[in-house]
């Protein structure tokens, strides 16, 4: 397409921008299909009906899922400070690791989304590490009852 443009002479430099798109869309005129909104609605239905879905289902599967995150969503932030901490650490240590105070308050901070302050959680993170849910490591680094690397 661009030696039939240059041959026209419409251009002589094939590196022009303006020859590339057209030829570019010279090349796709044959391609590009025409479709009304609602031809397309009417073939994605079809398409849908065919592989077993339905609209009505499709909203209700989207709705449904909705409703599940939003649950979710206020099912954790309900919860205090020490089971925010007690979730923080849980994450943090999934791989065995220790932690920082630093570390897991800034976890818990990120994961309550702003319901909590950090002097609220710097008490309940001393209040577990007098109770001994958190162990206090030699190294200055911190860790959970069941970590022990």
């Amino acid at each position: 397409t661009e030696q039939k443009l240059i041959e026209k002479g419409v251009f002589t430099n094939t590196s022009d921008g303006p020859l590339r798109n057209i030829a570019f869309w010279e090349s796709r005129s044959g391609k590009i299909v025409r479709i009304t909104e609602e031809e397309l609605k009417a073939s994605w239905t079809a398409q849908m009906y065919e592989k077993g879905f339905s609209v009505e289902g499709v909203r209700q599967d989207i709705e449904t899922a909705i409703q599940k995150e939003s649950l979710l969503k206020k099912s954790f932030y309900q919860k205090n400070e020490f089971d925010t901490l007690r979730f923080a650490a849980n994450a943090i240590t999934d791989n065995g690791q220790s932690f920082k105070k630093s570390e897991i308050l800034y976890k818990a901070l990120s994961m309550s989304s702003g319901d909590l302050n950090i002097d609220d959680l710097e008490k309940a993170f001393h209040a577990l590490l007098q109770k001994r849910e958190i162990i206090r490591r030699r190294s200055g680094r911190q860790g959970t009852k069941g970590n022990t690397k």
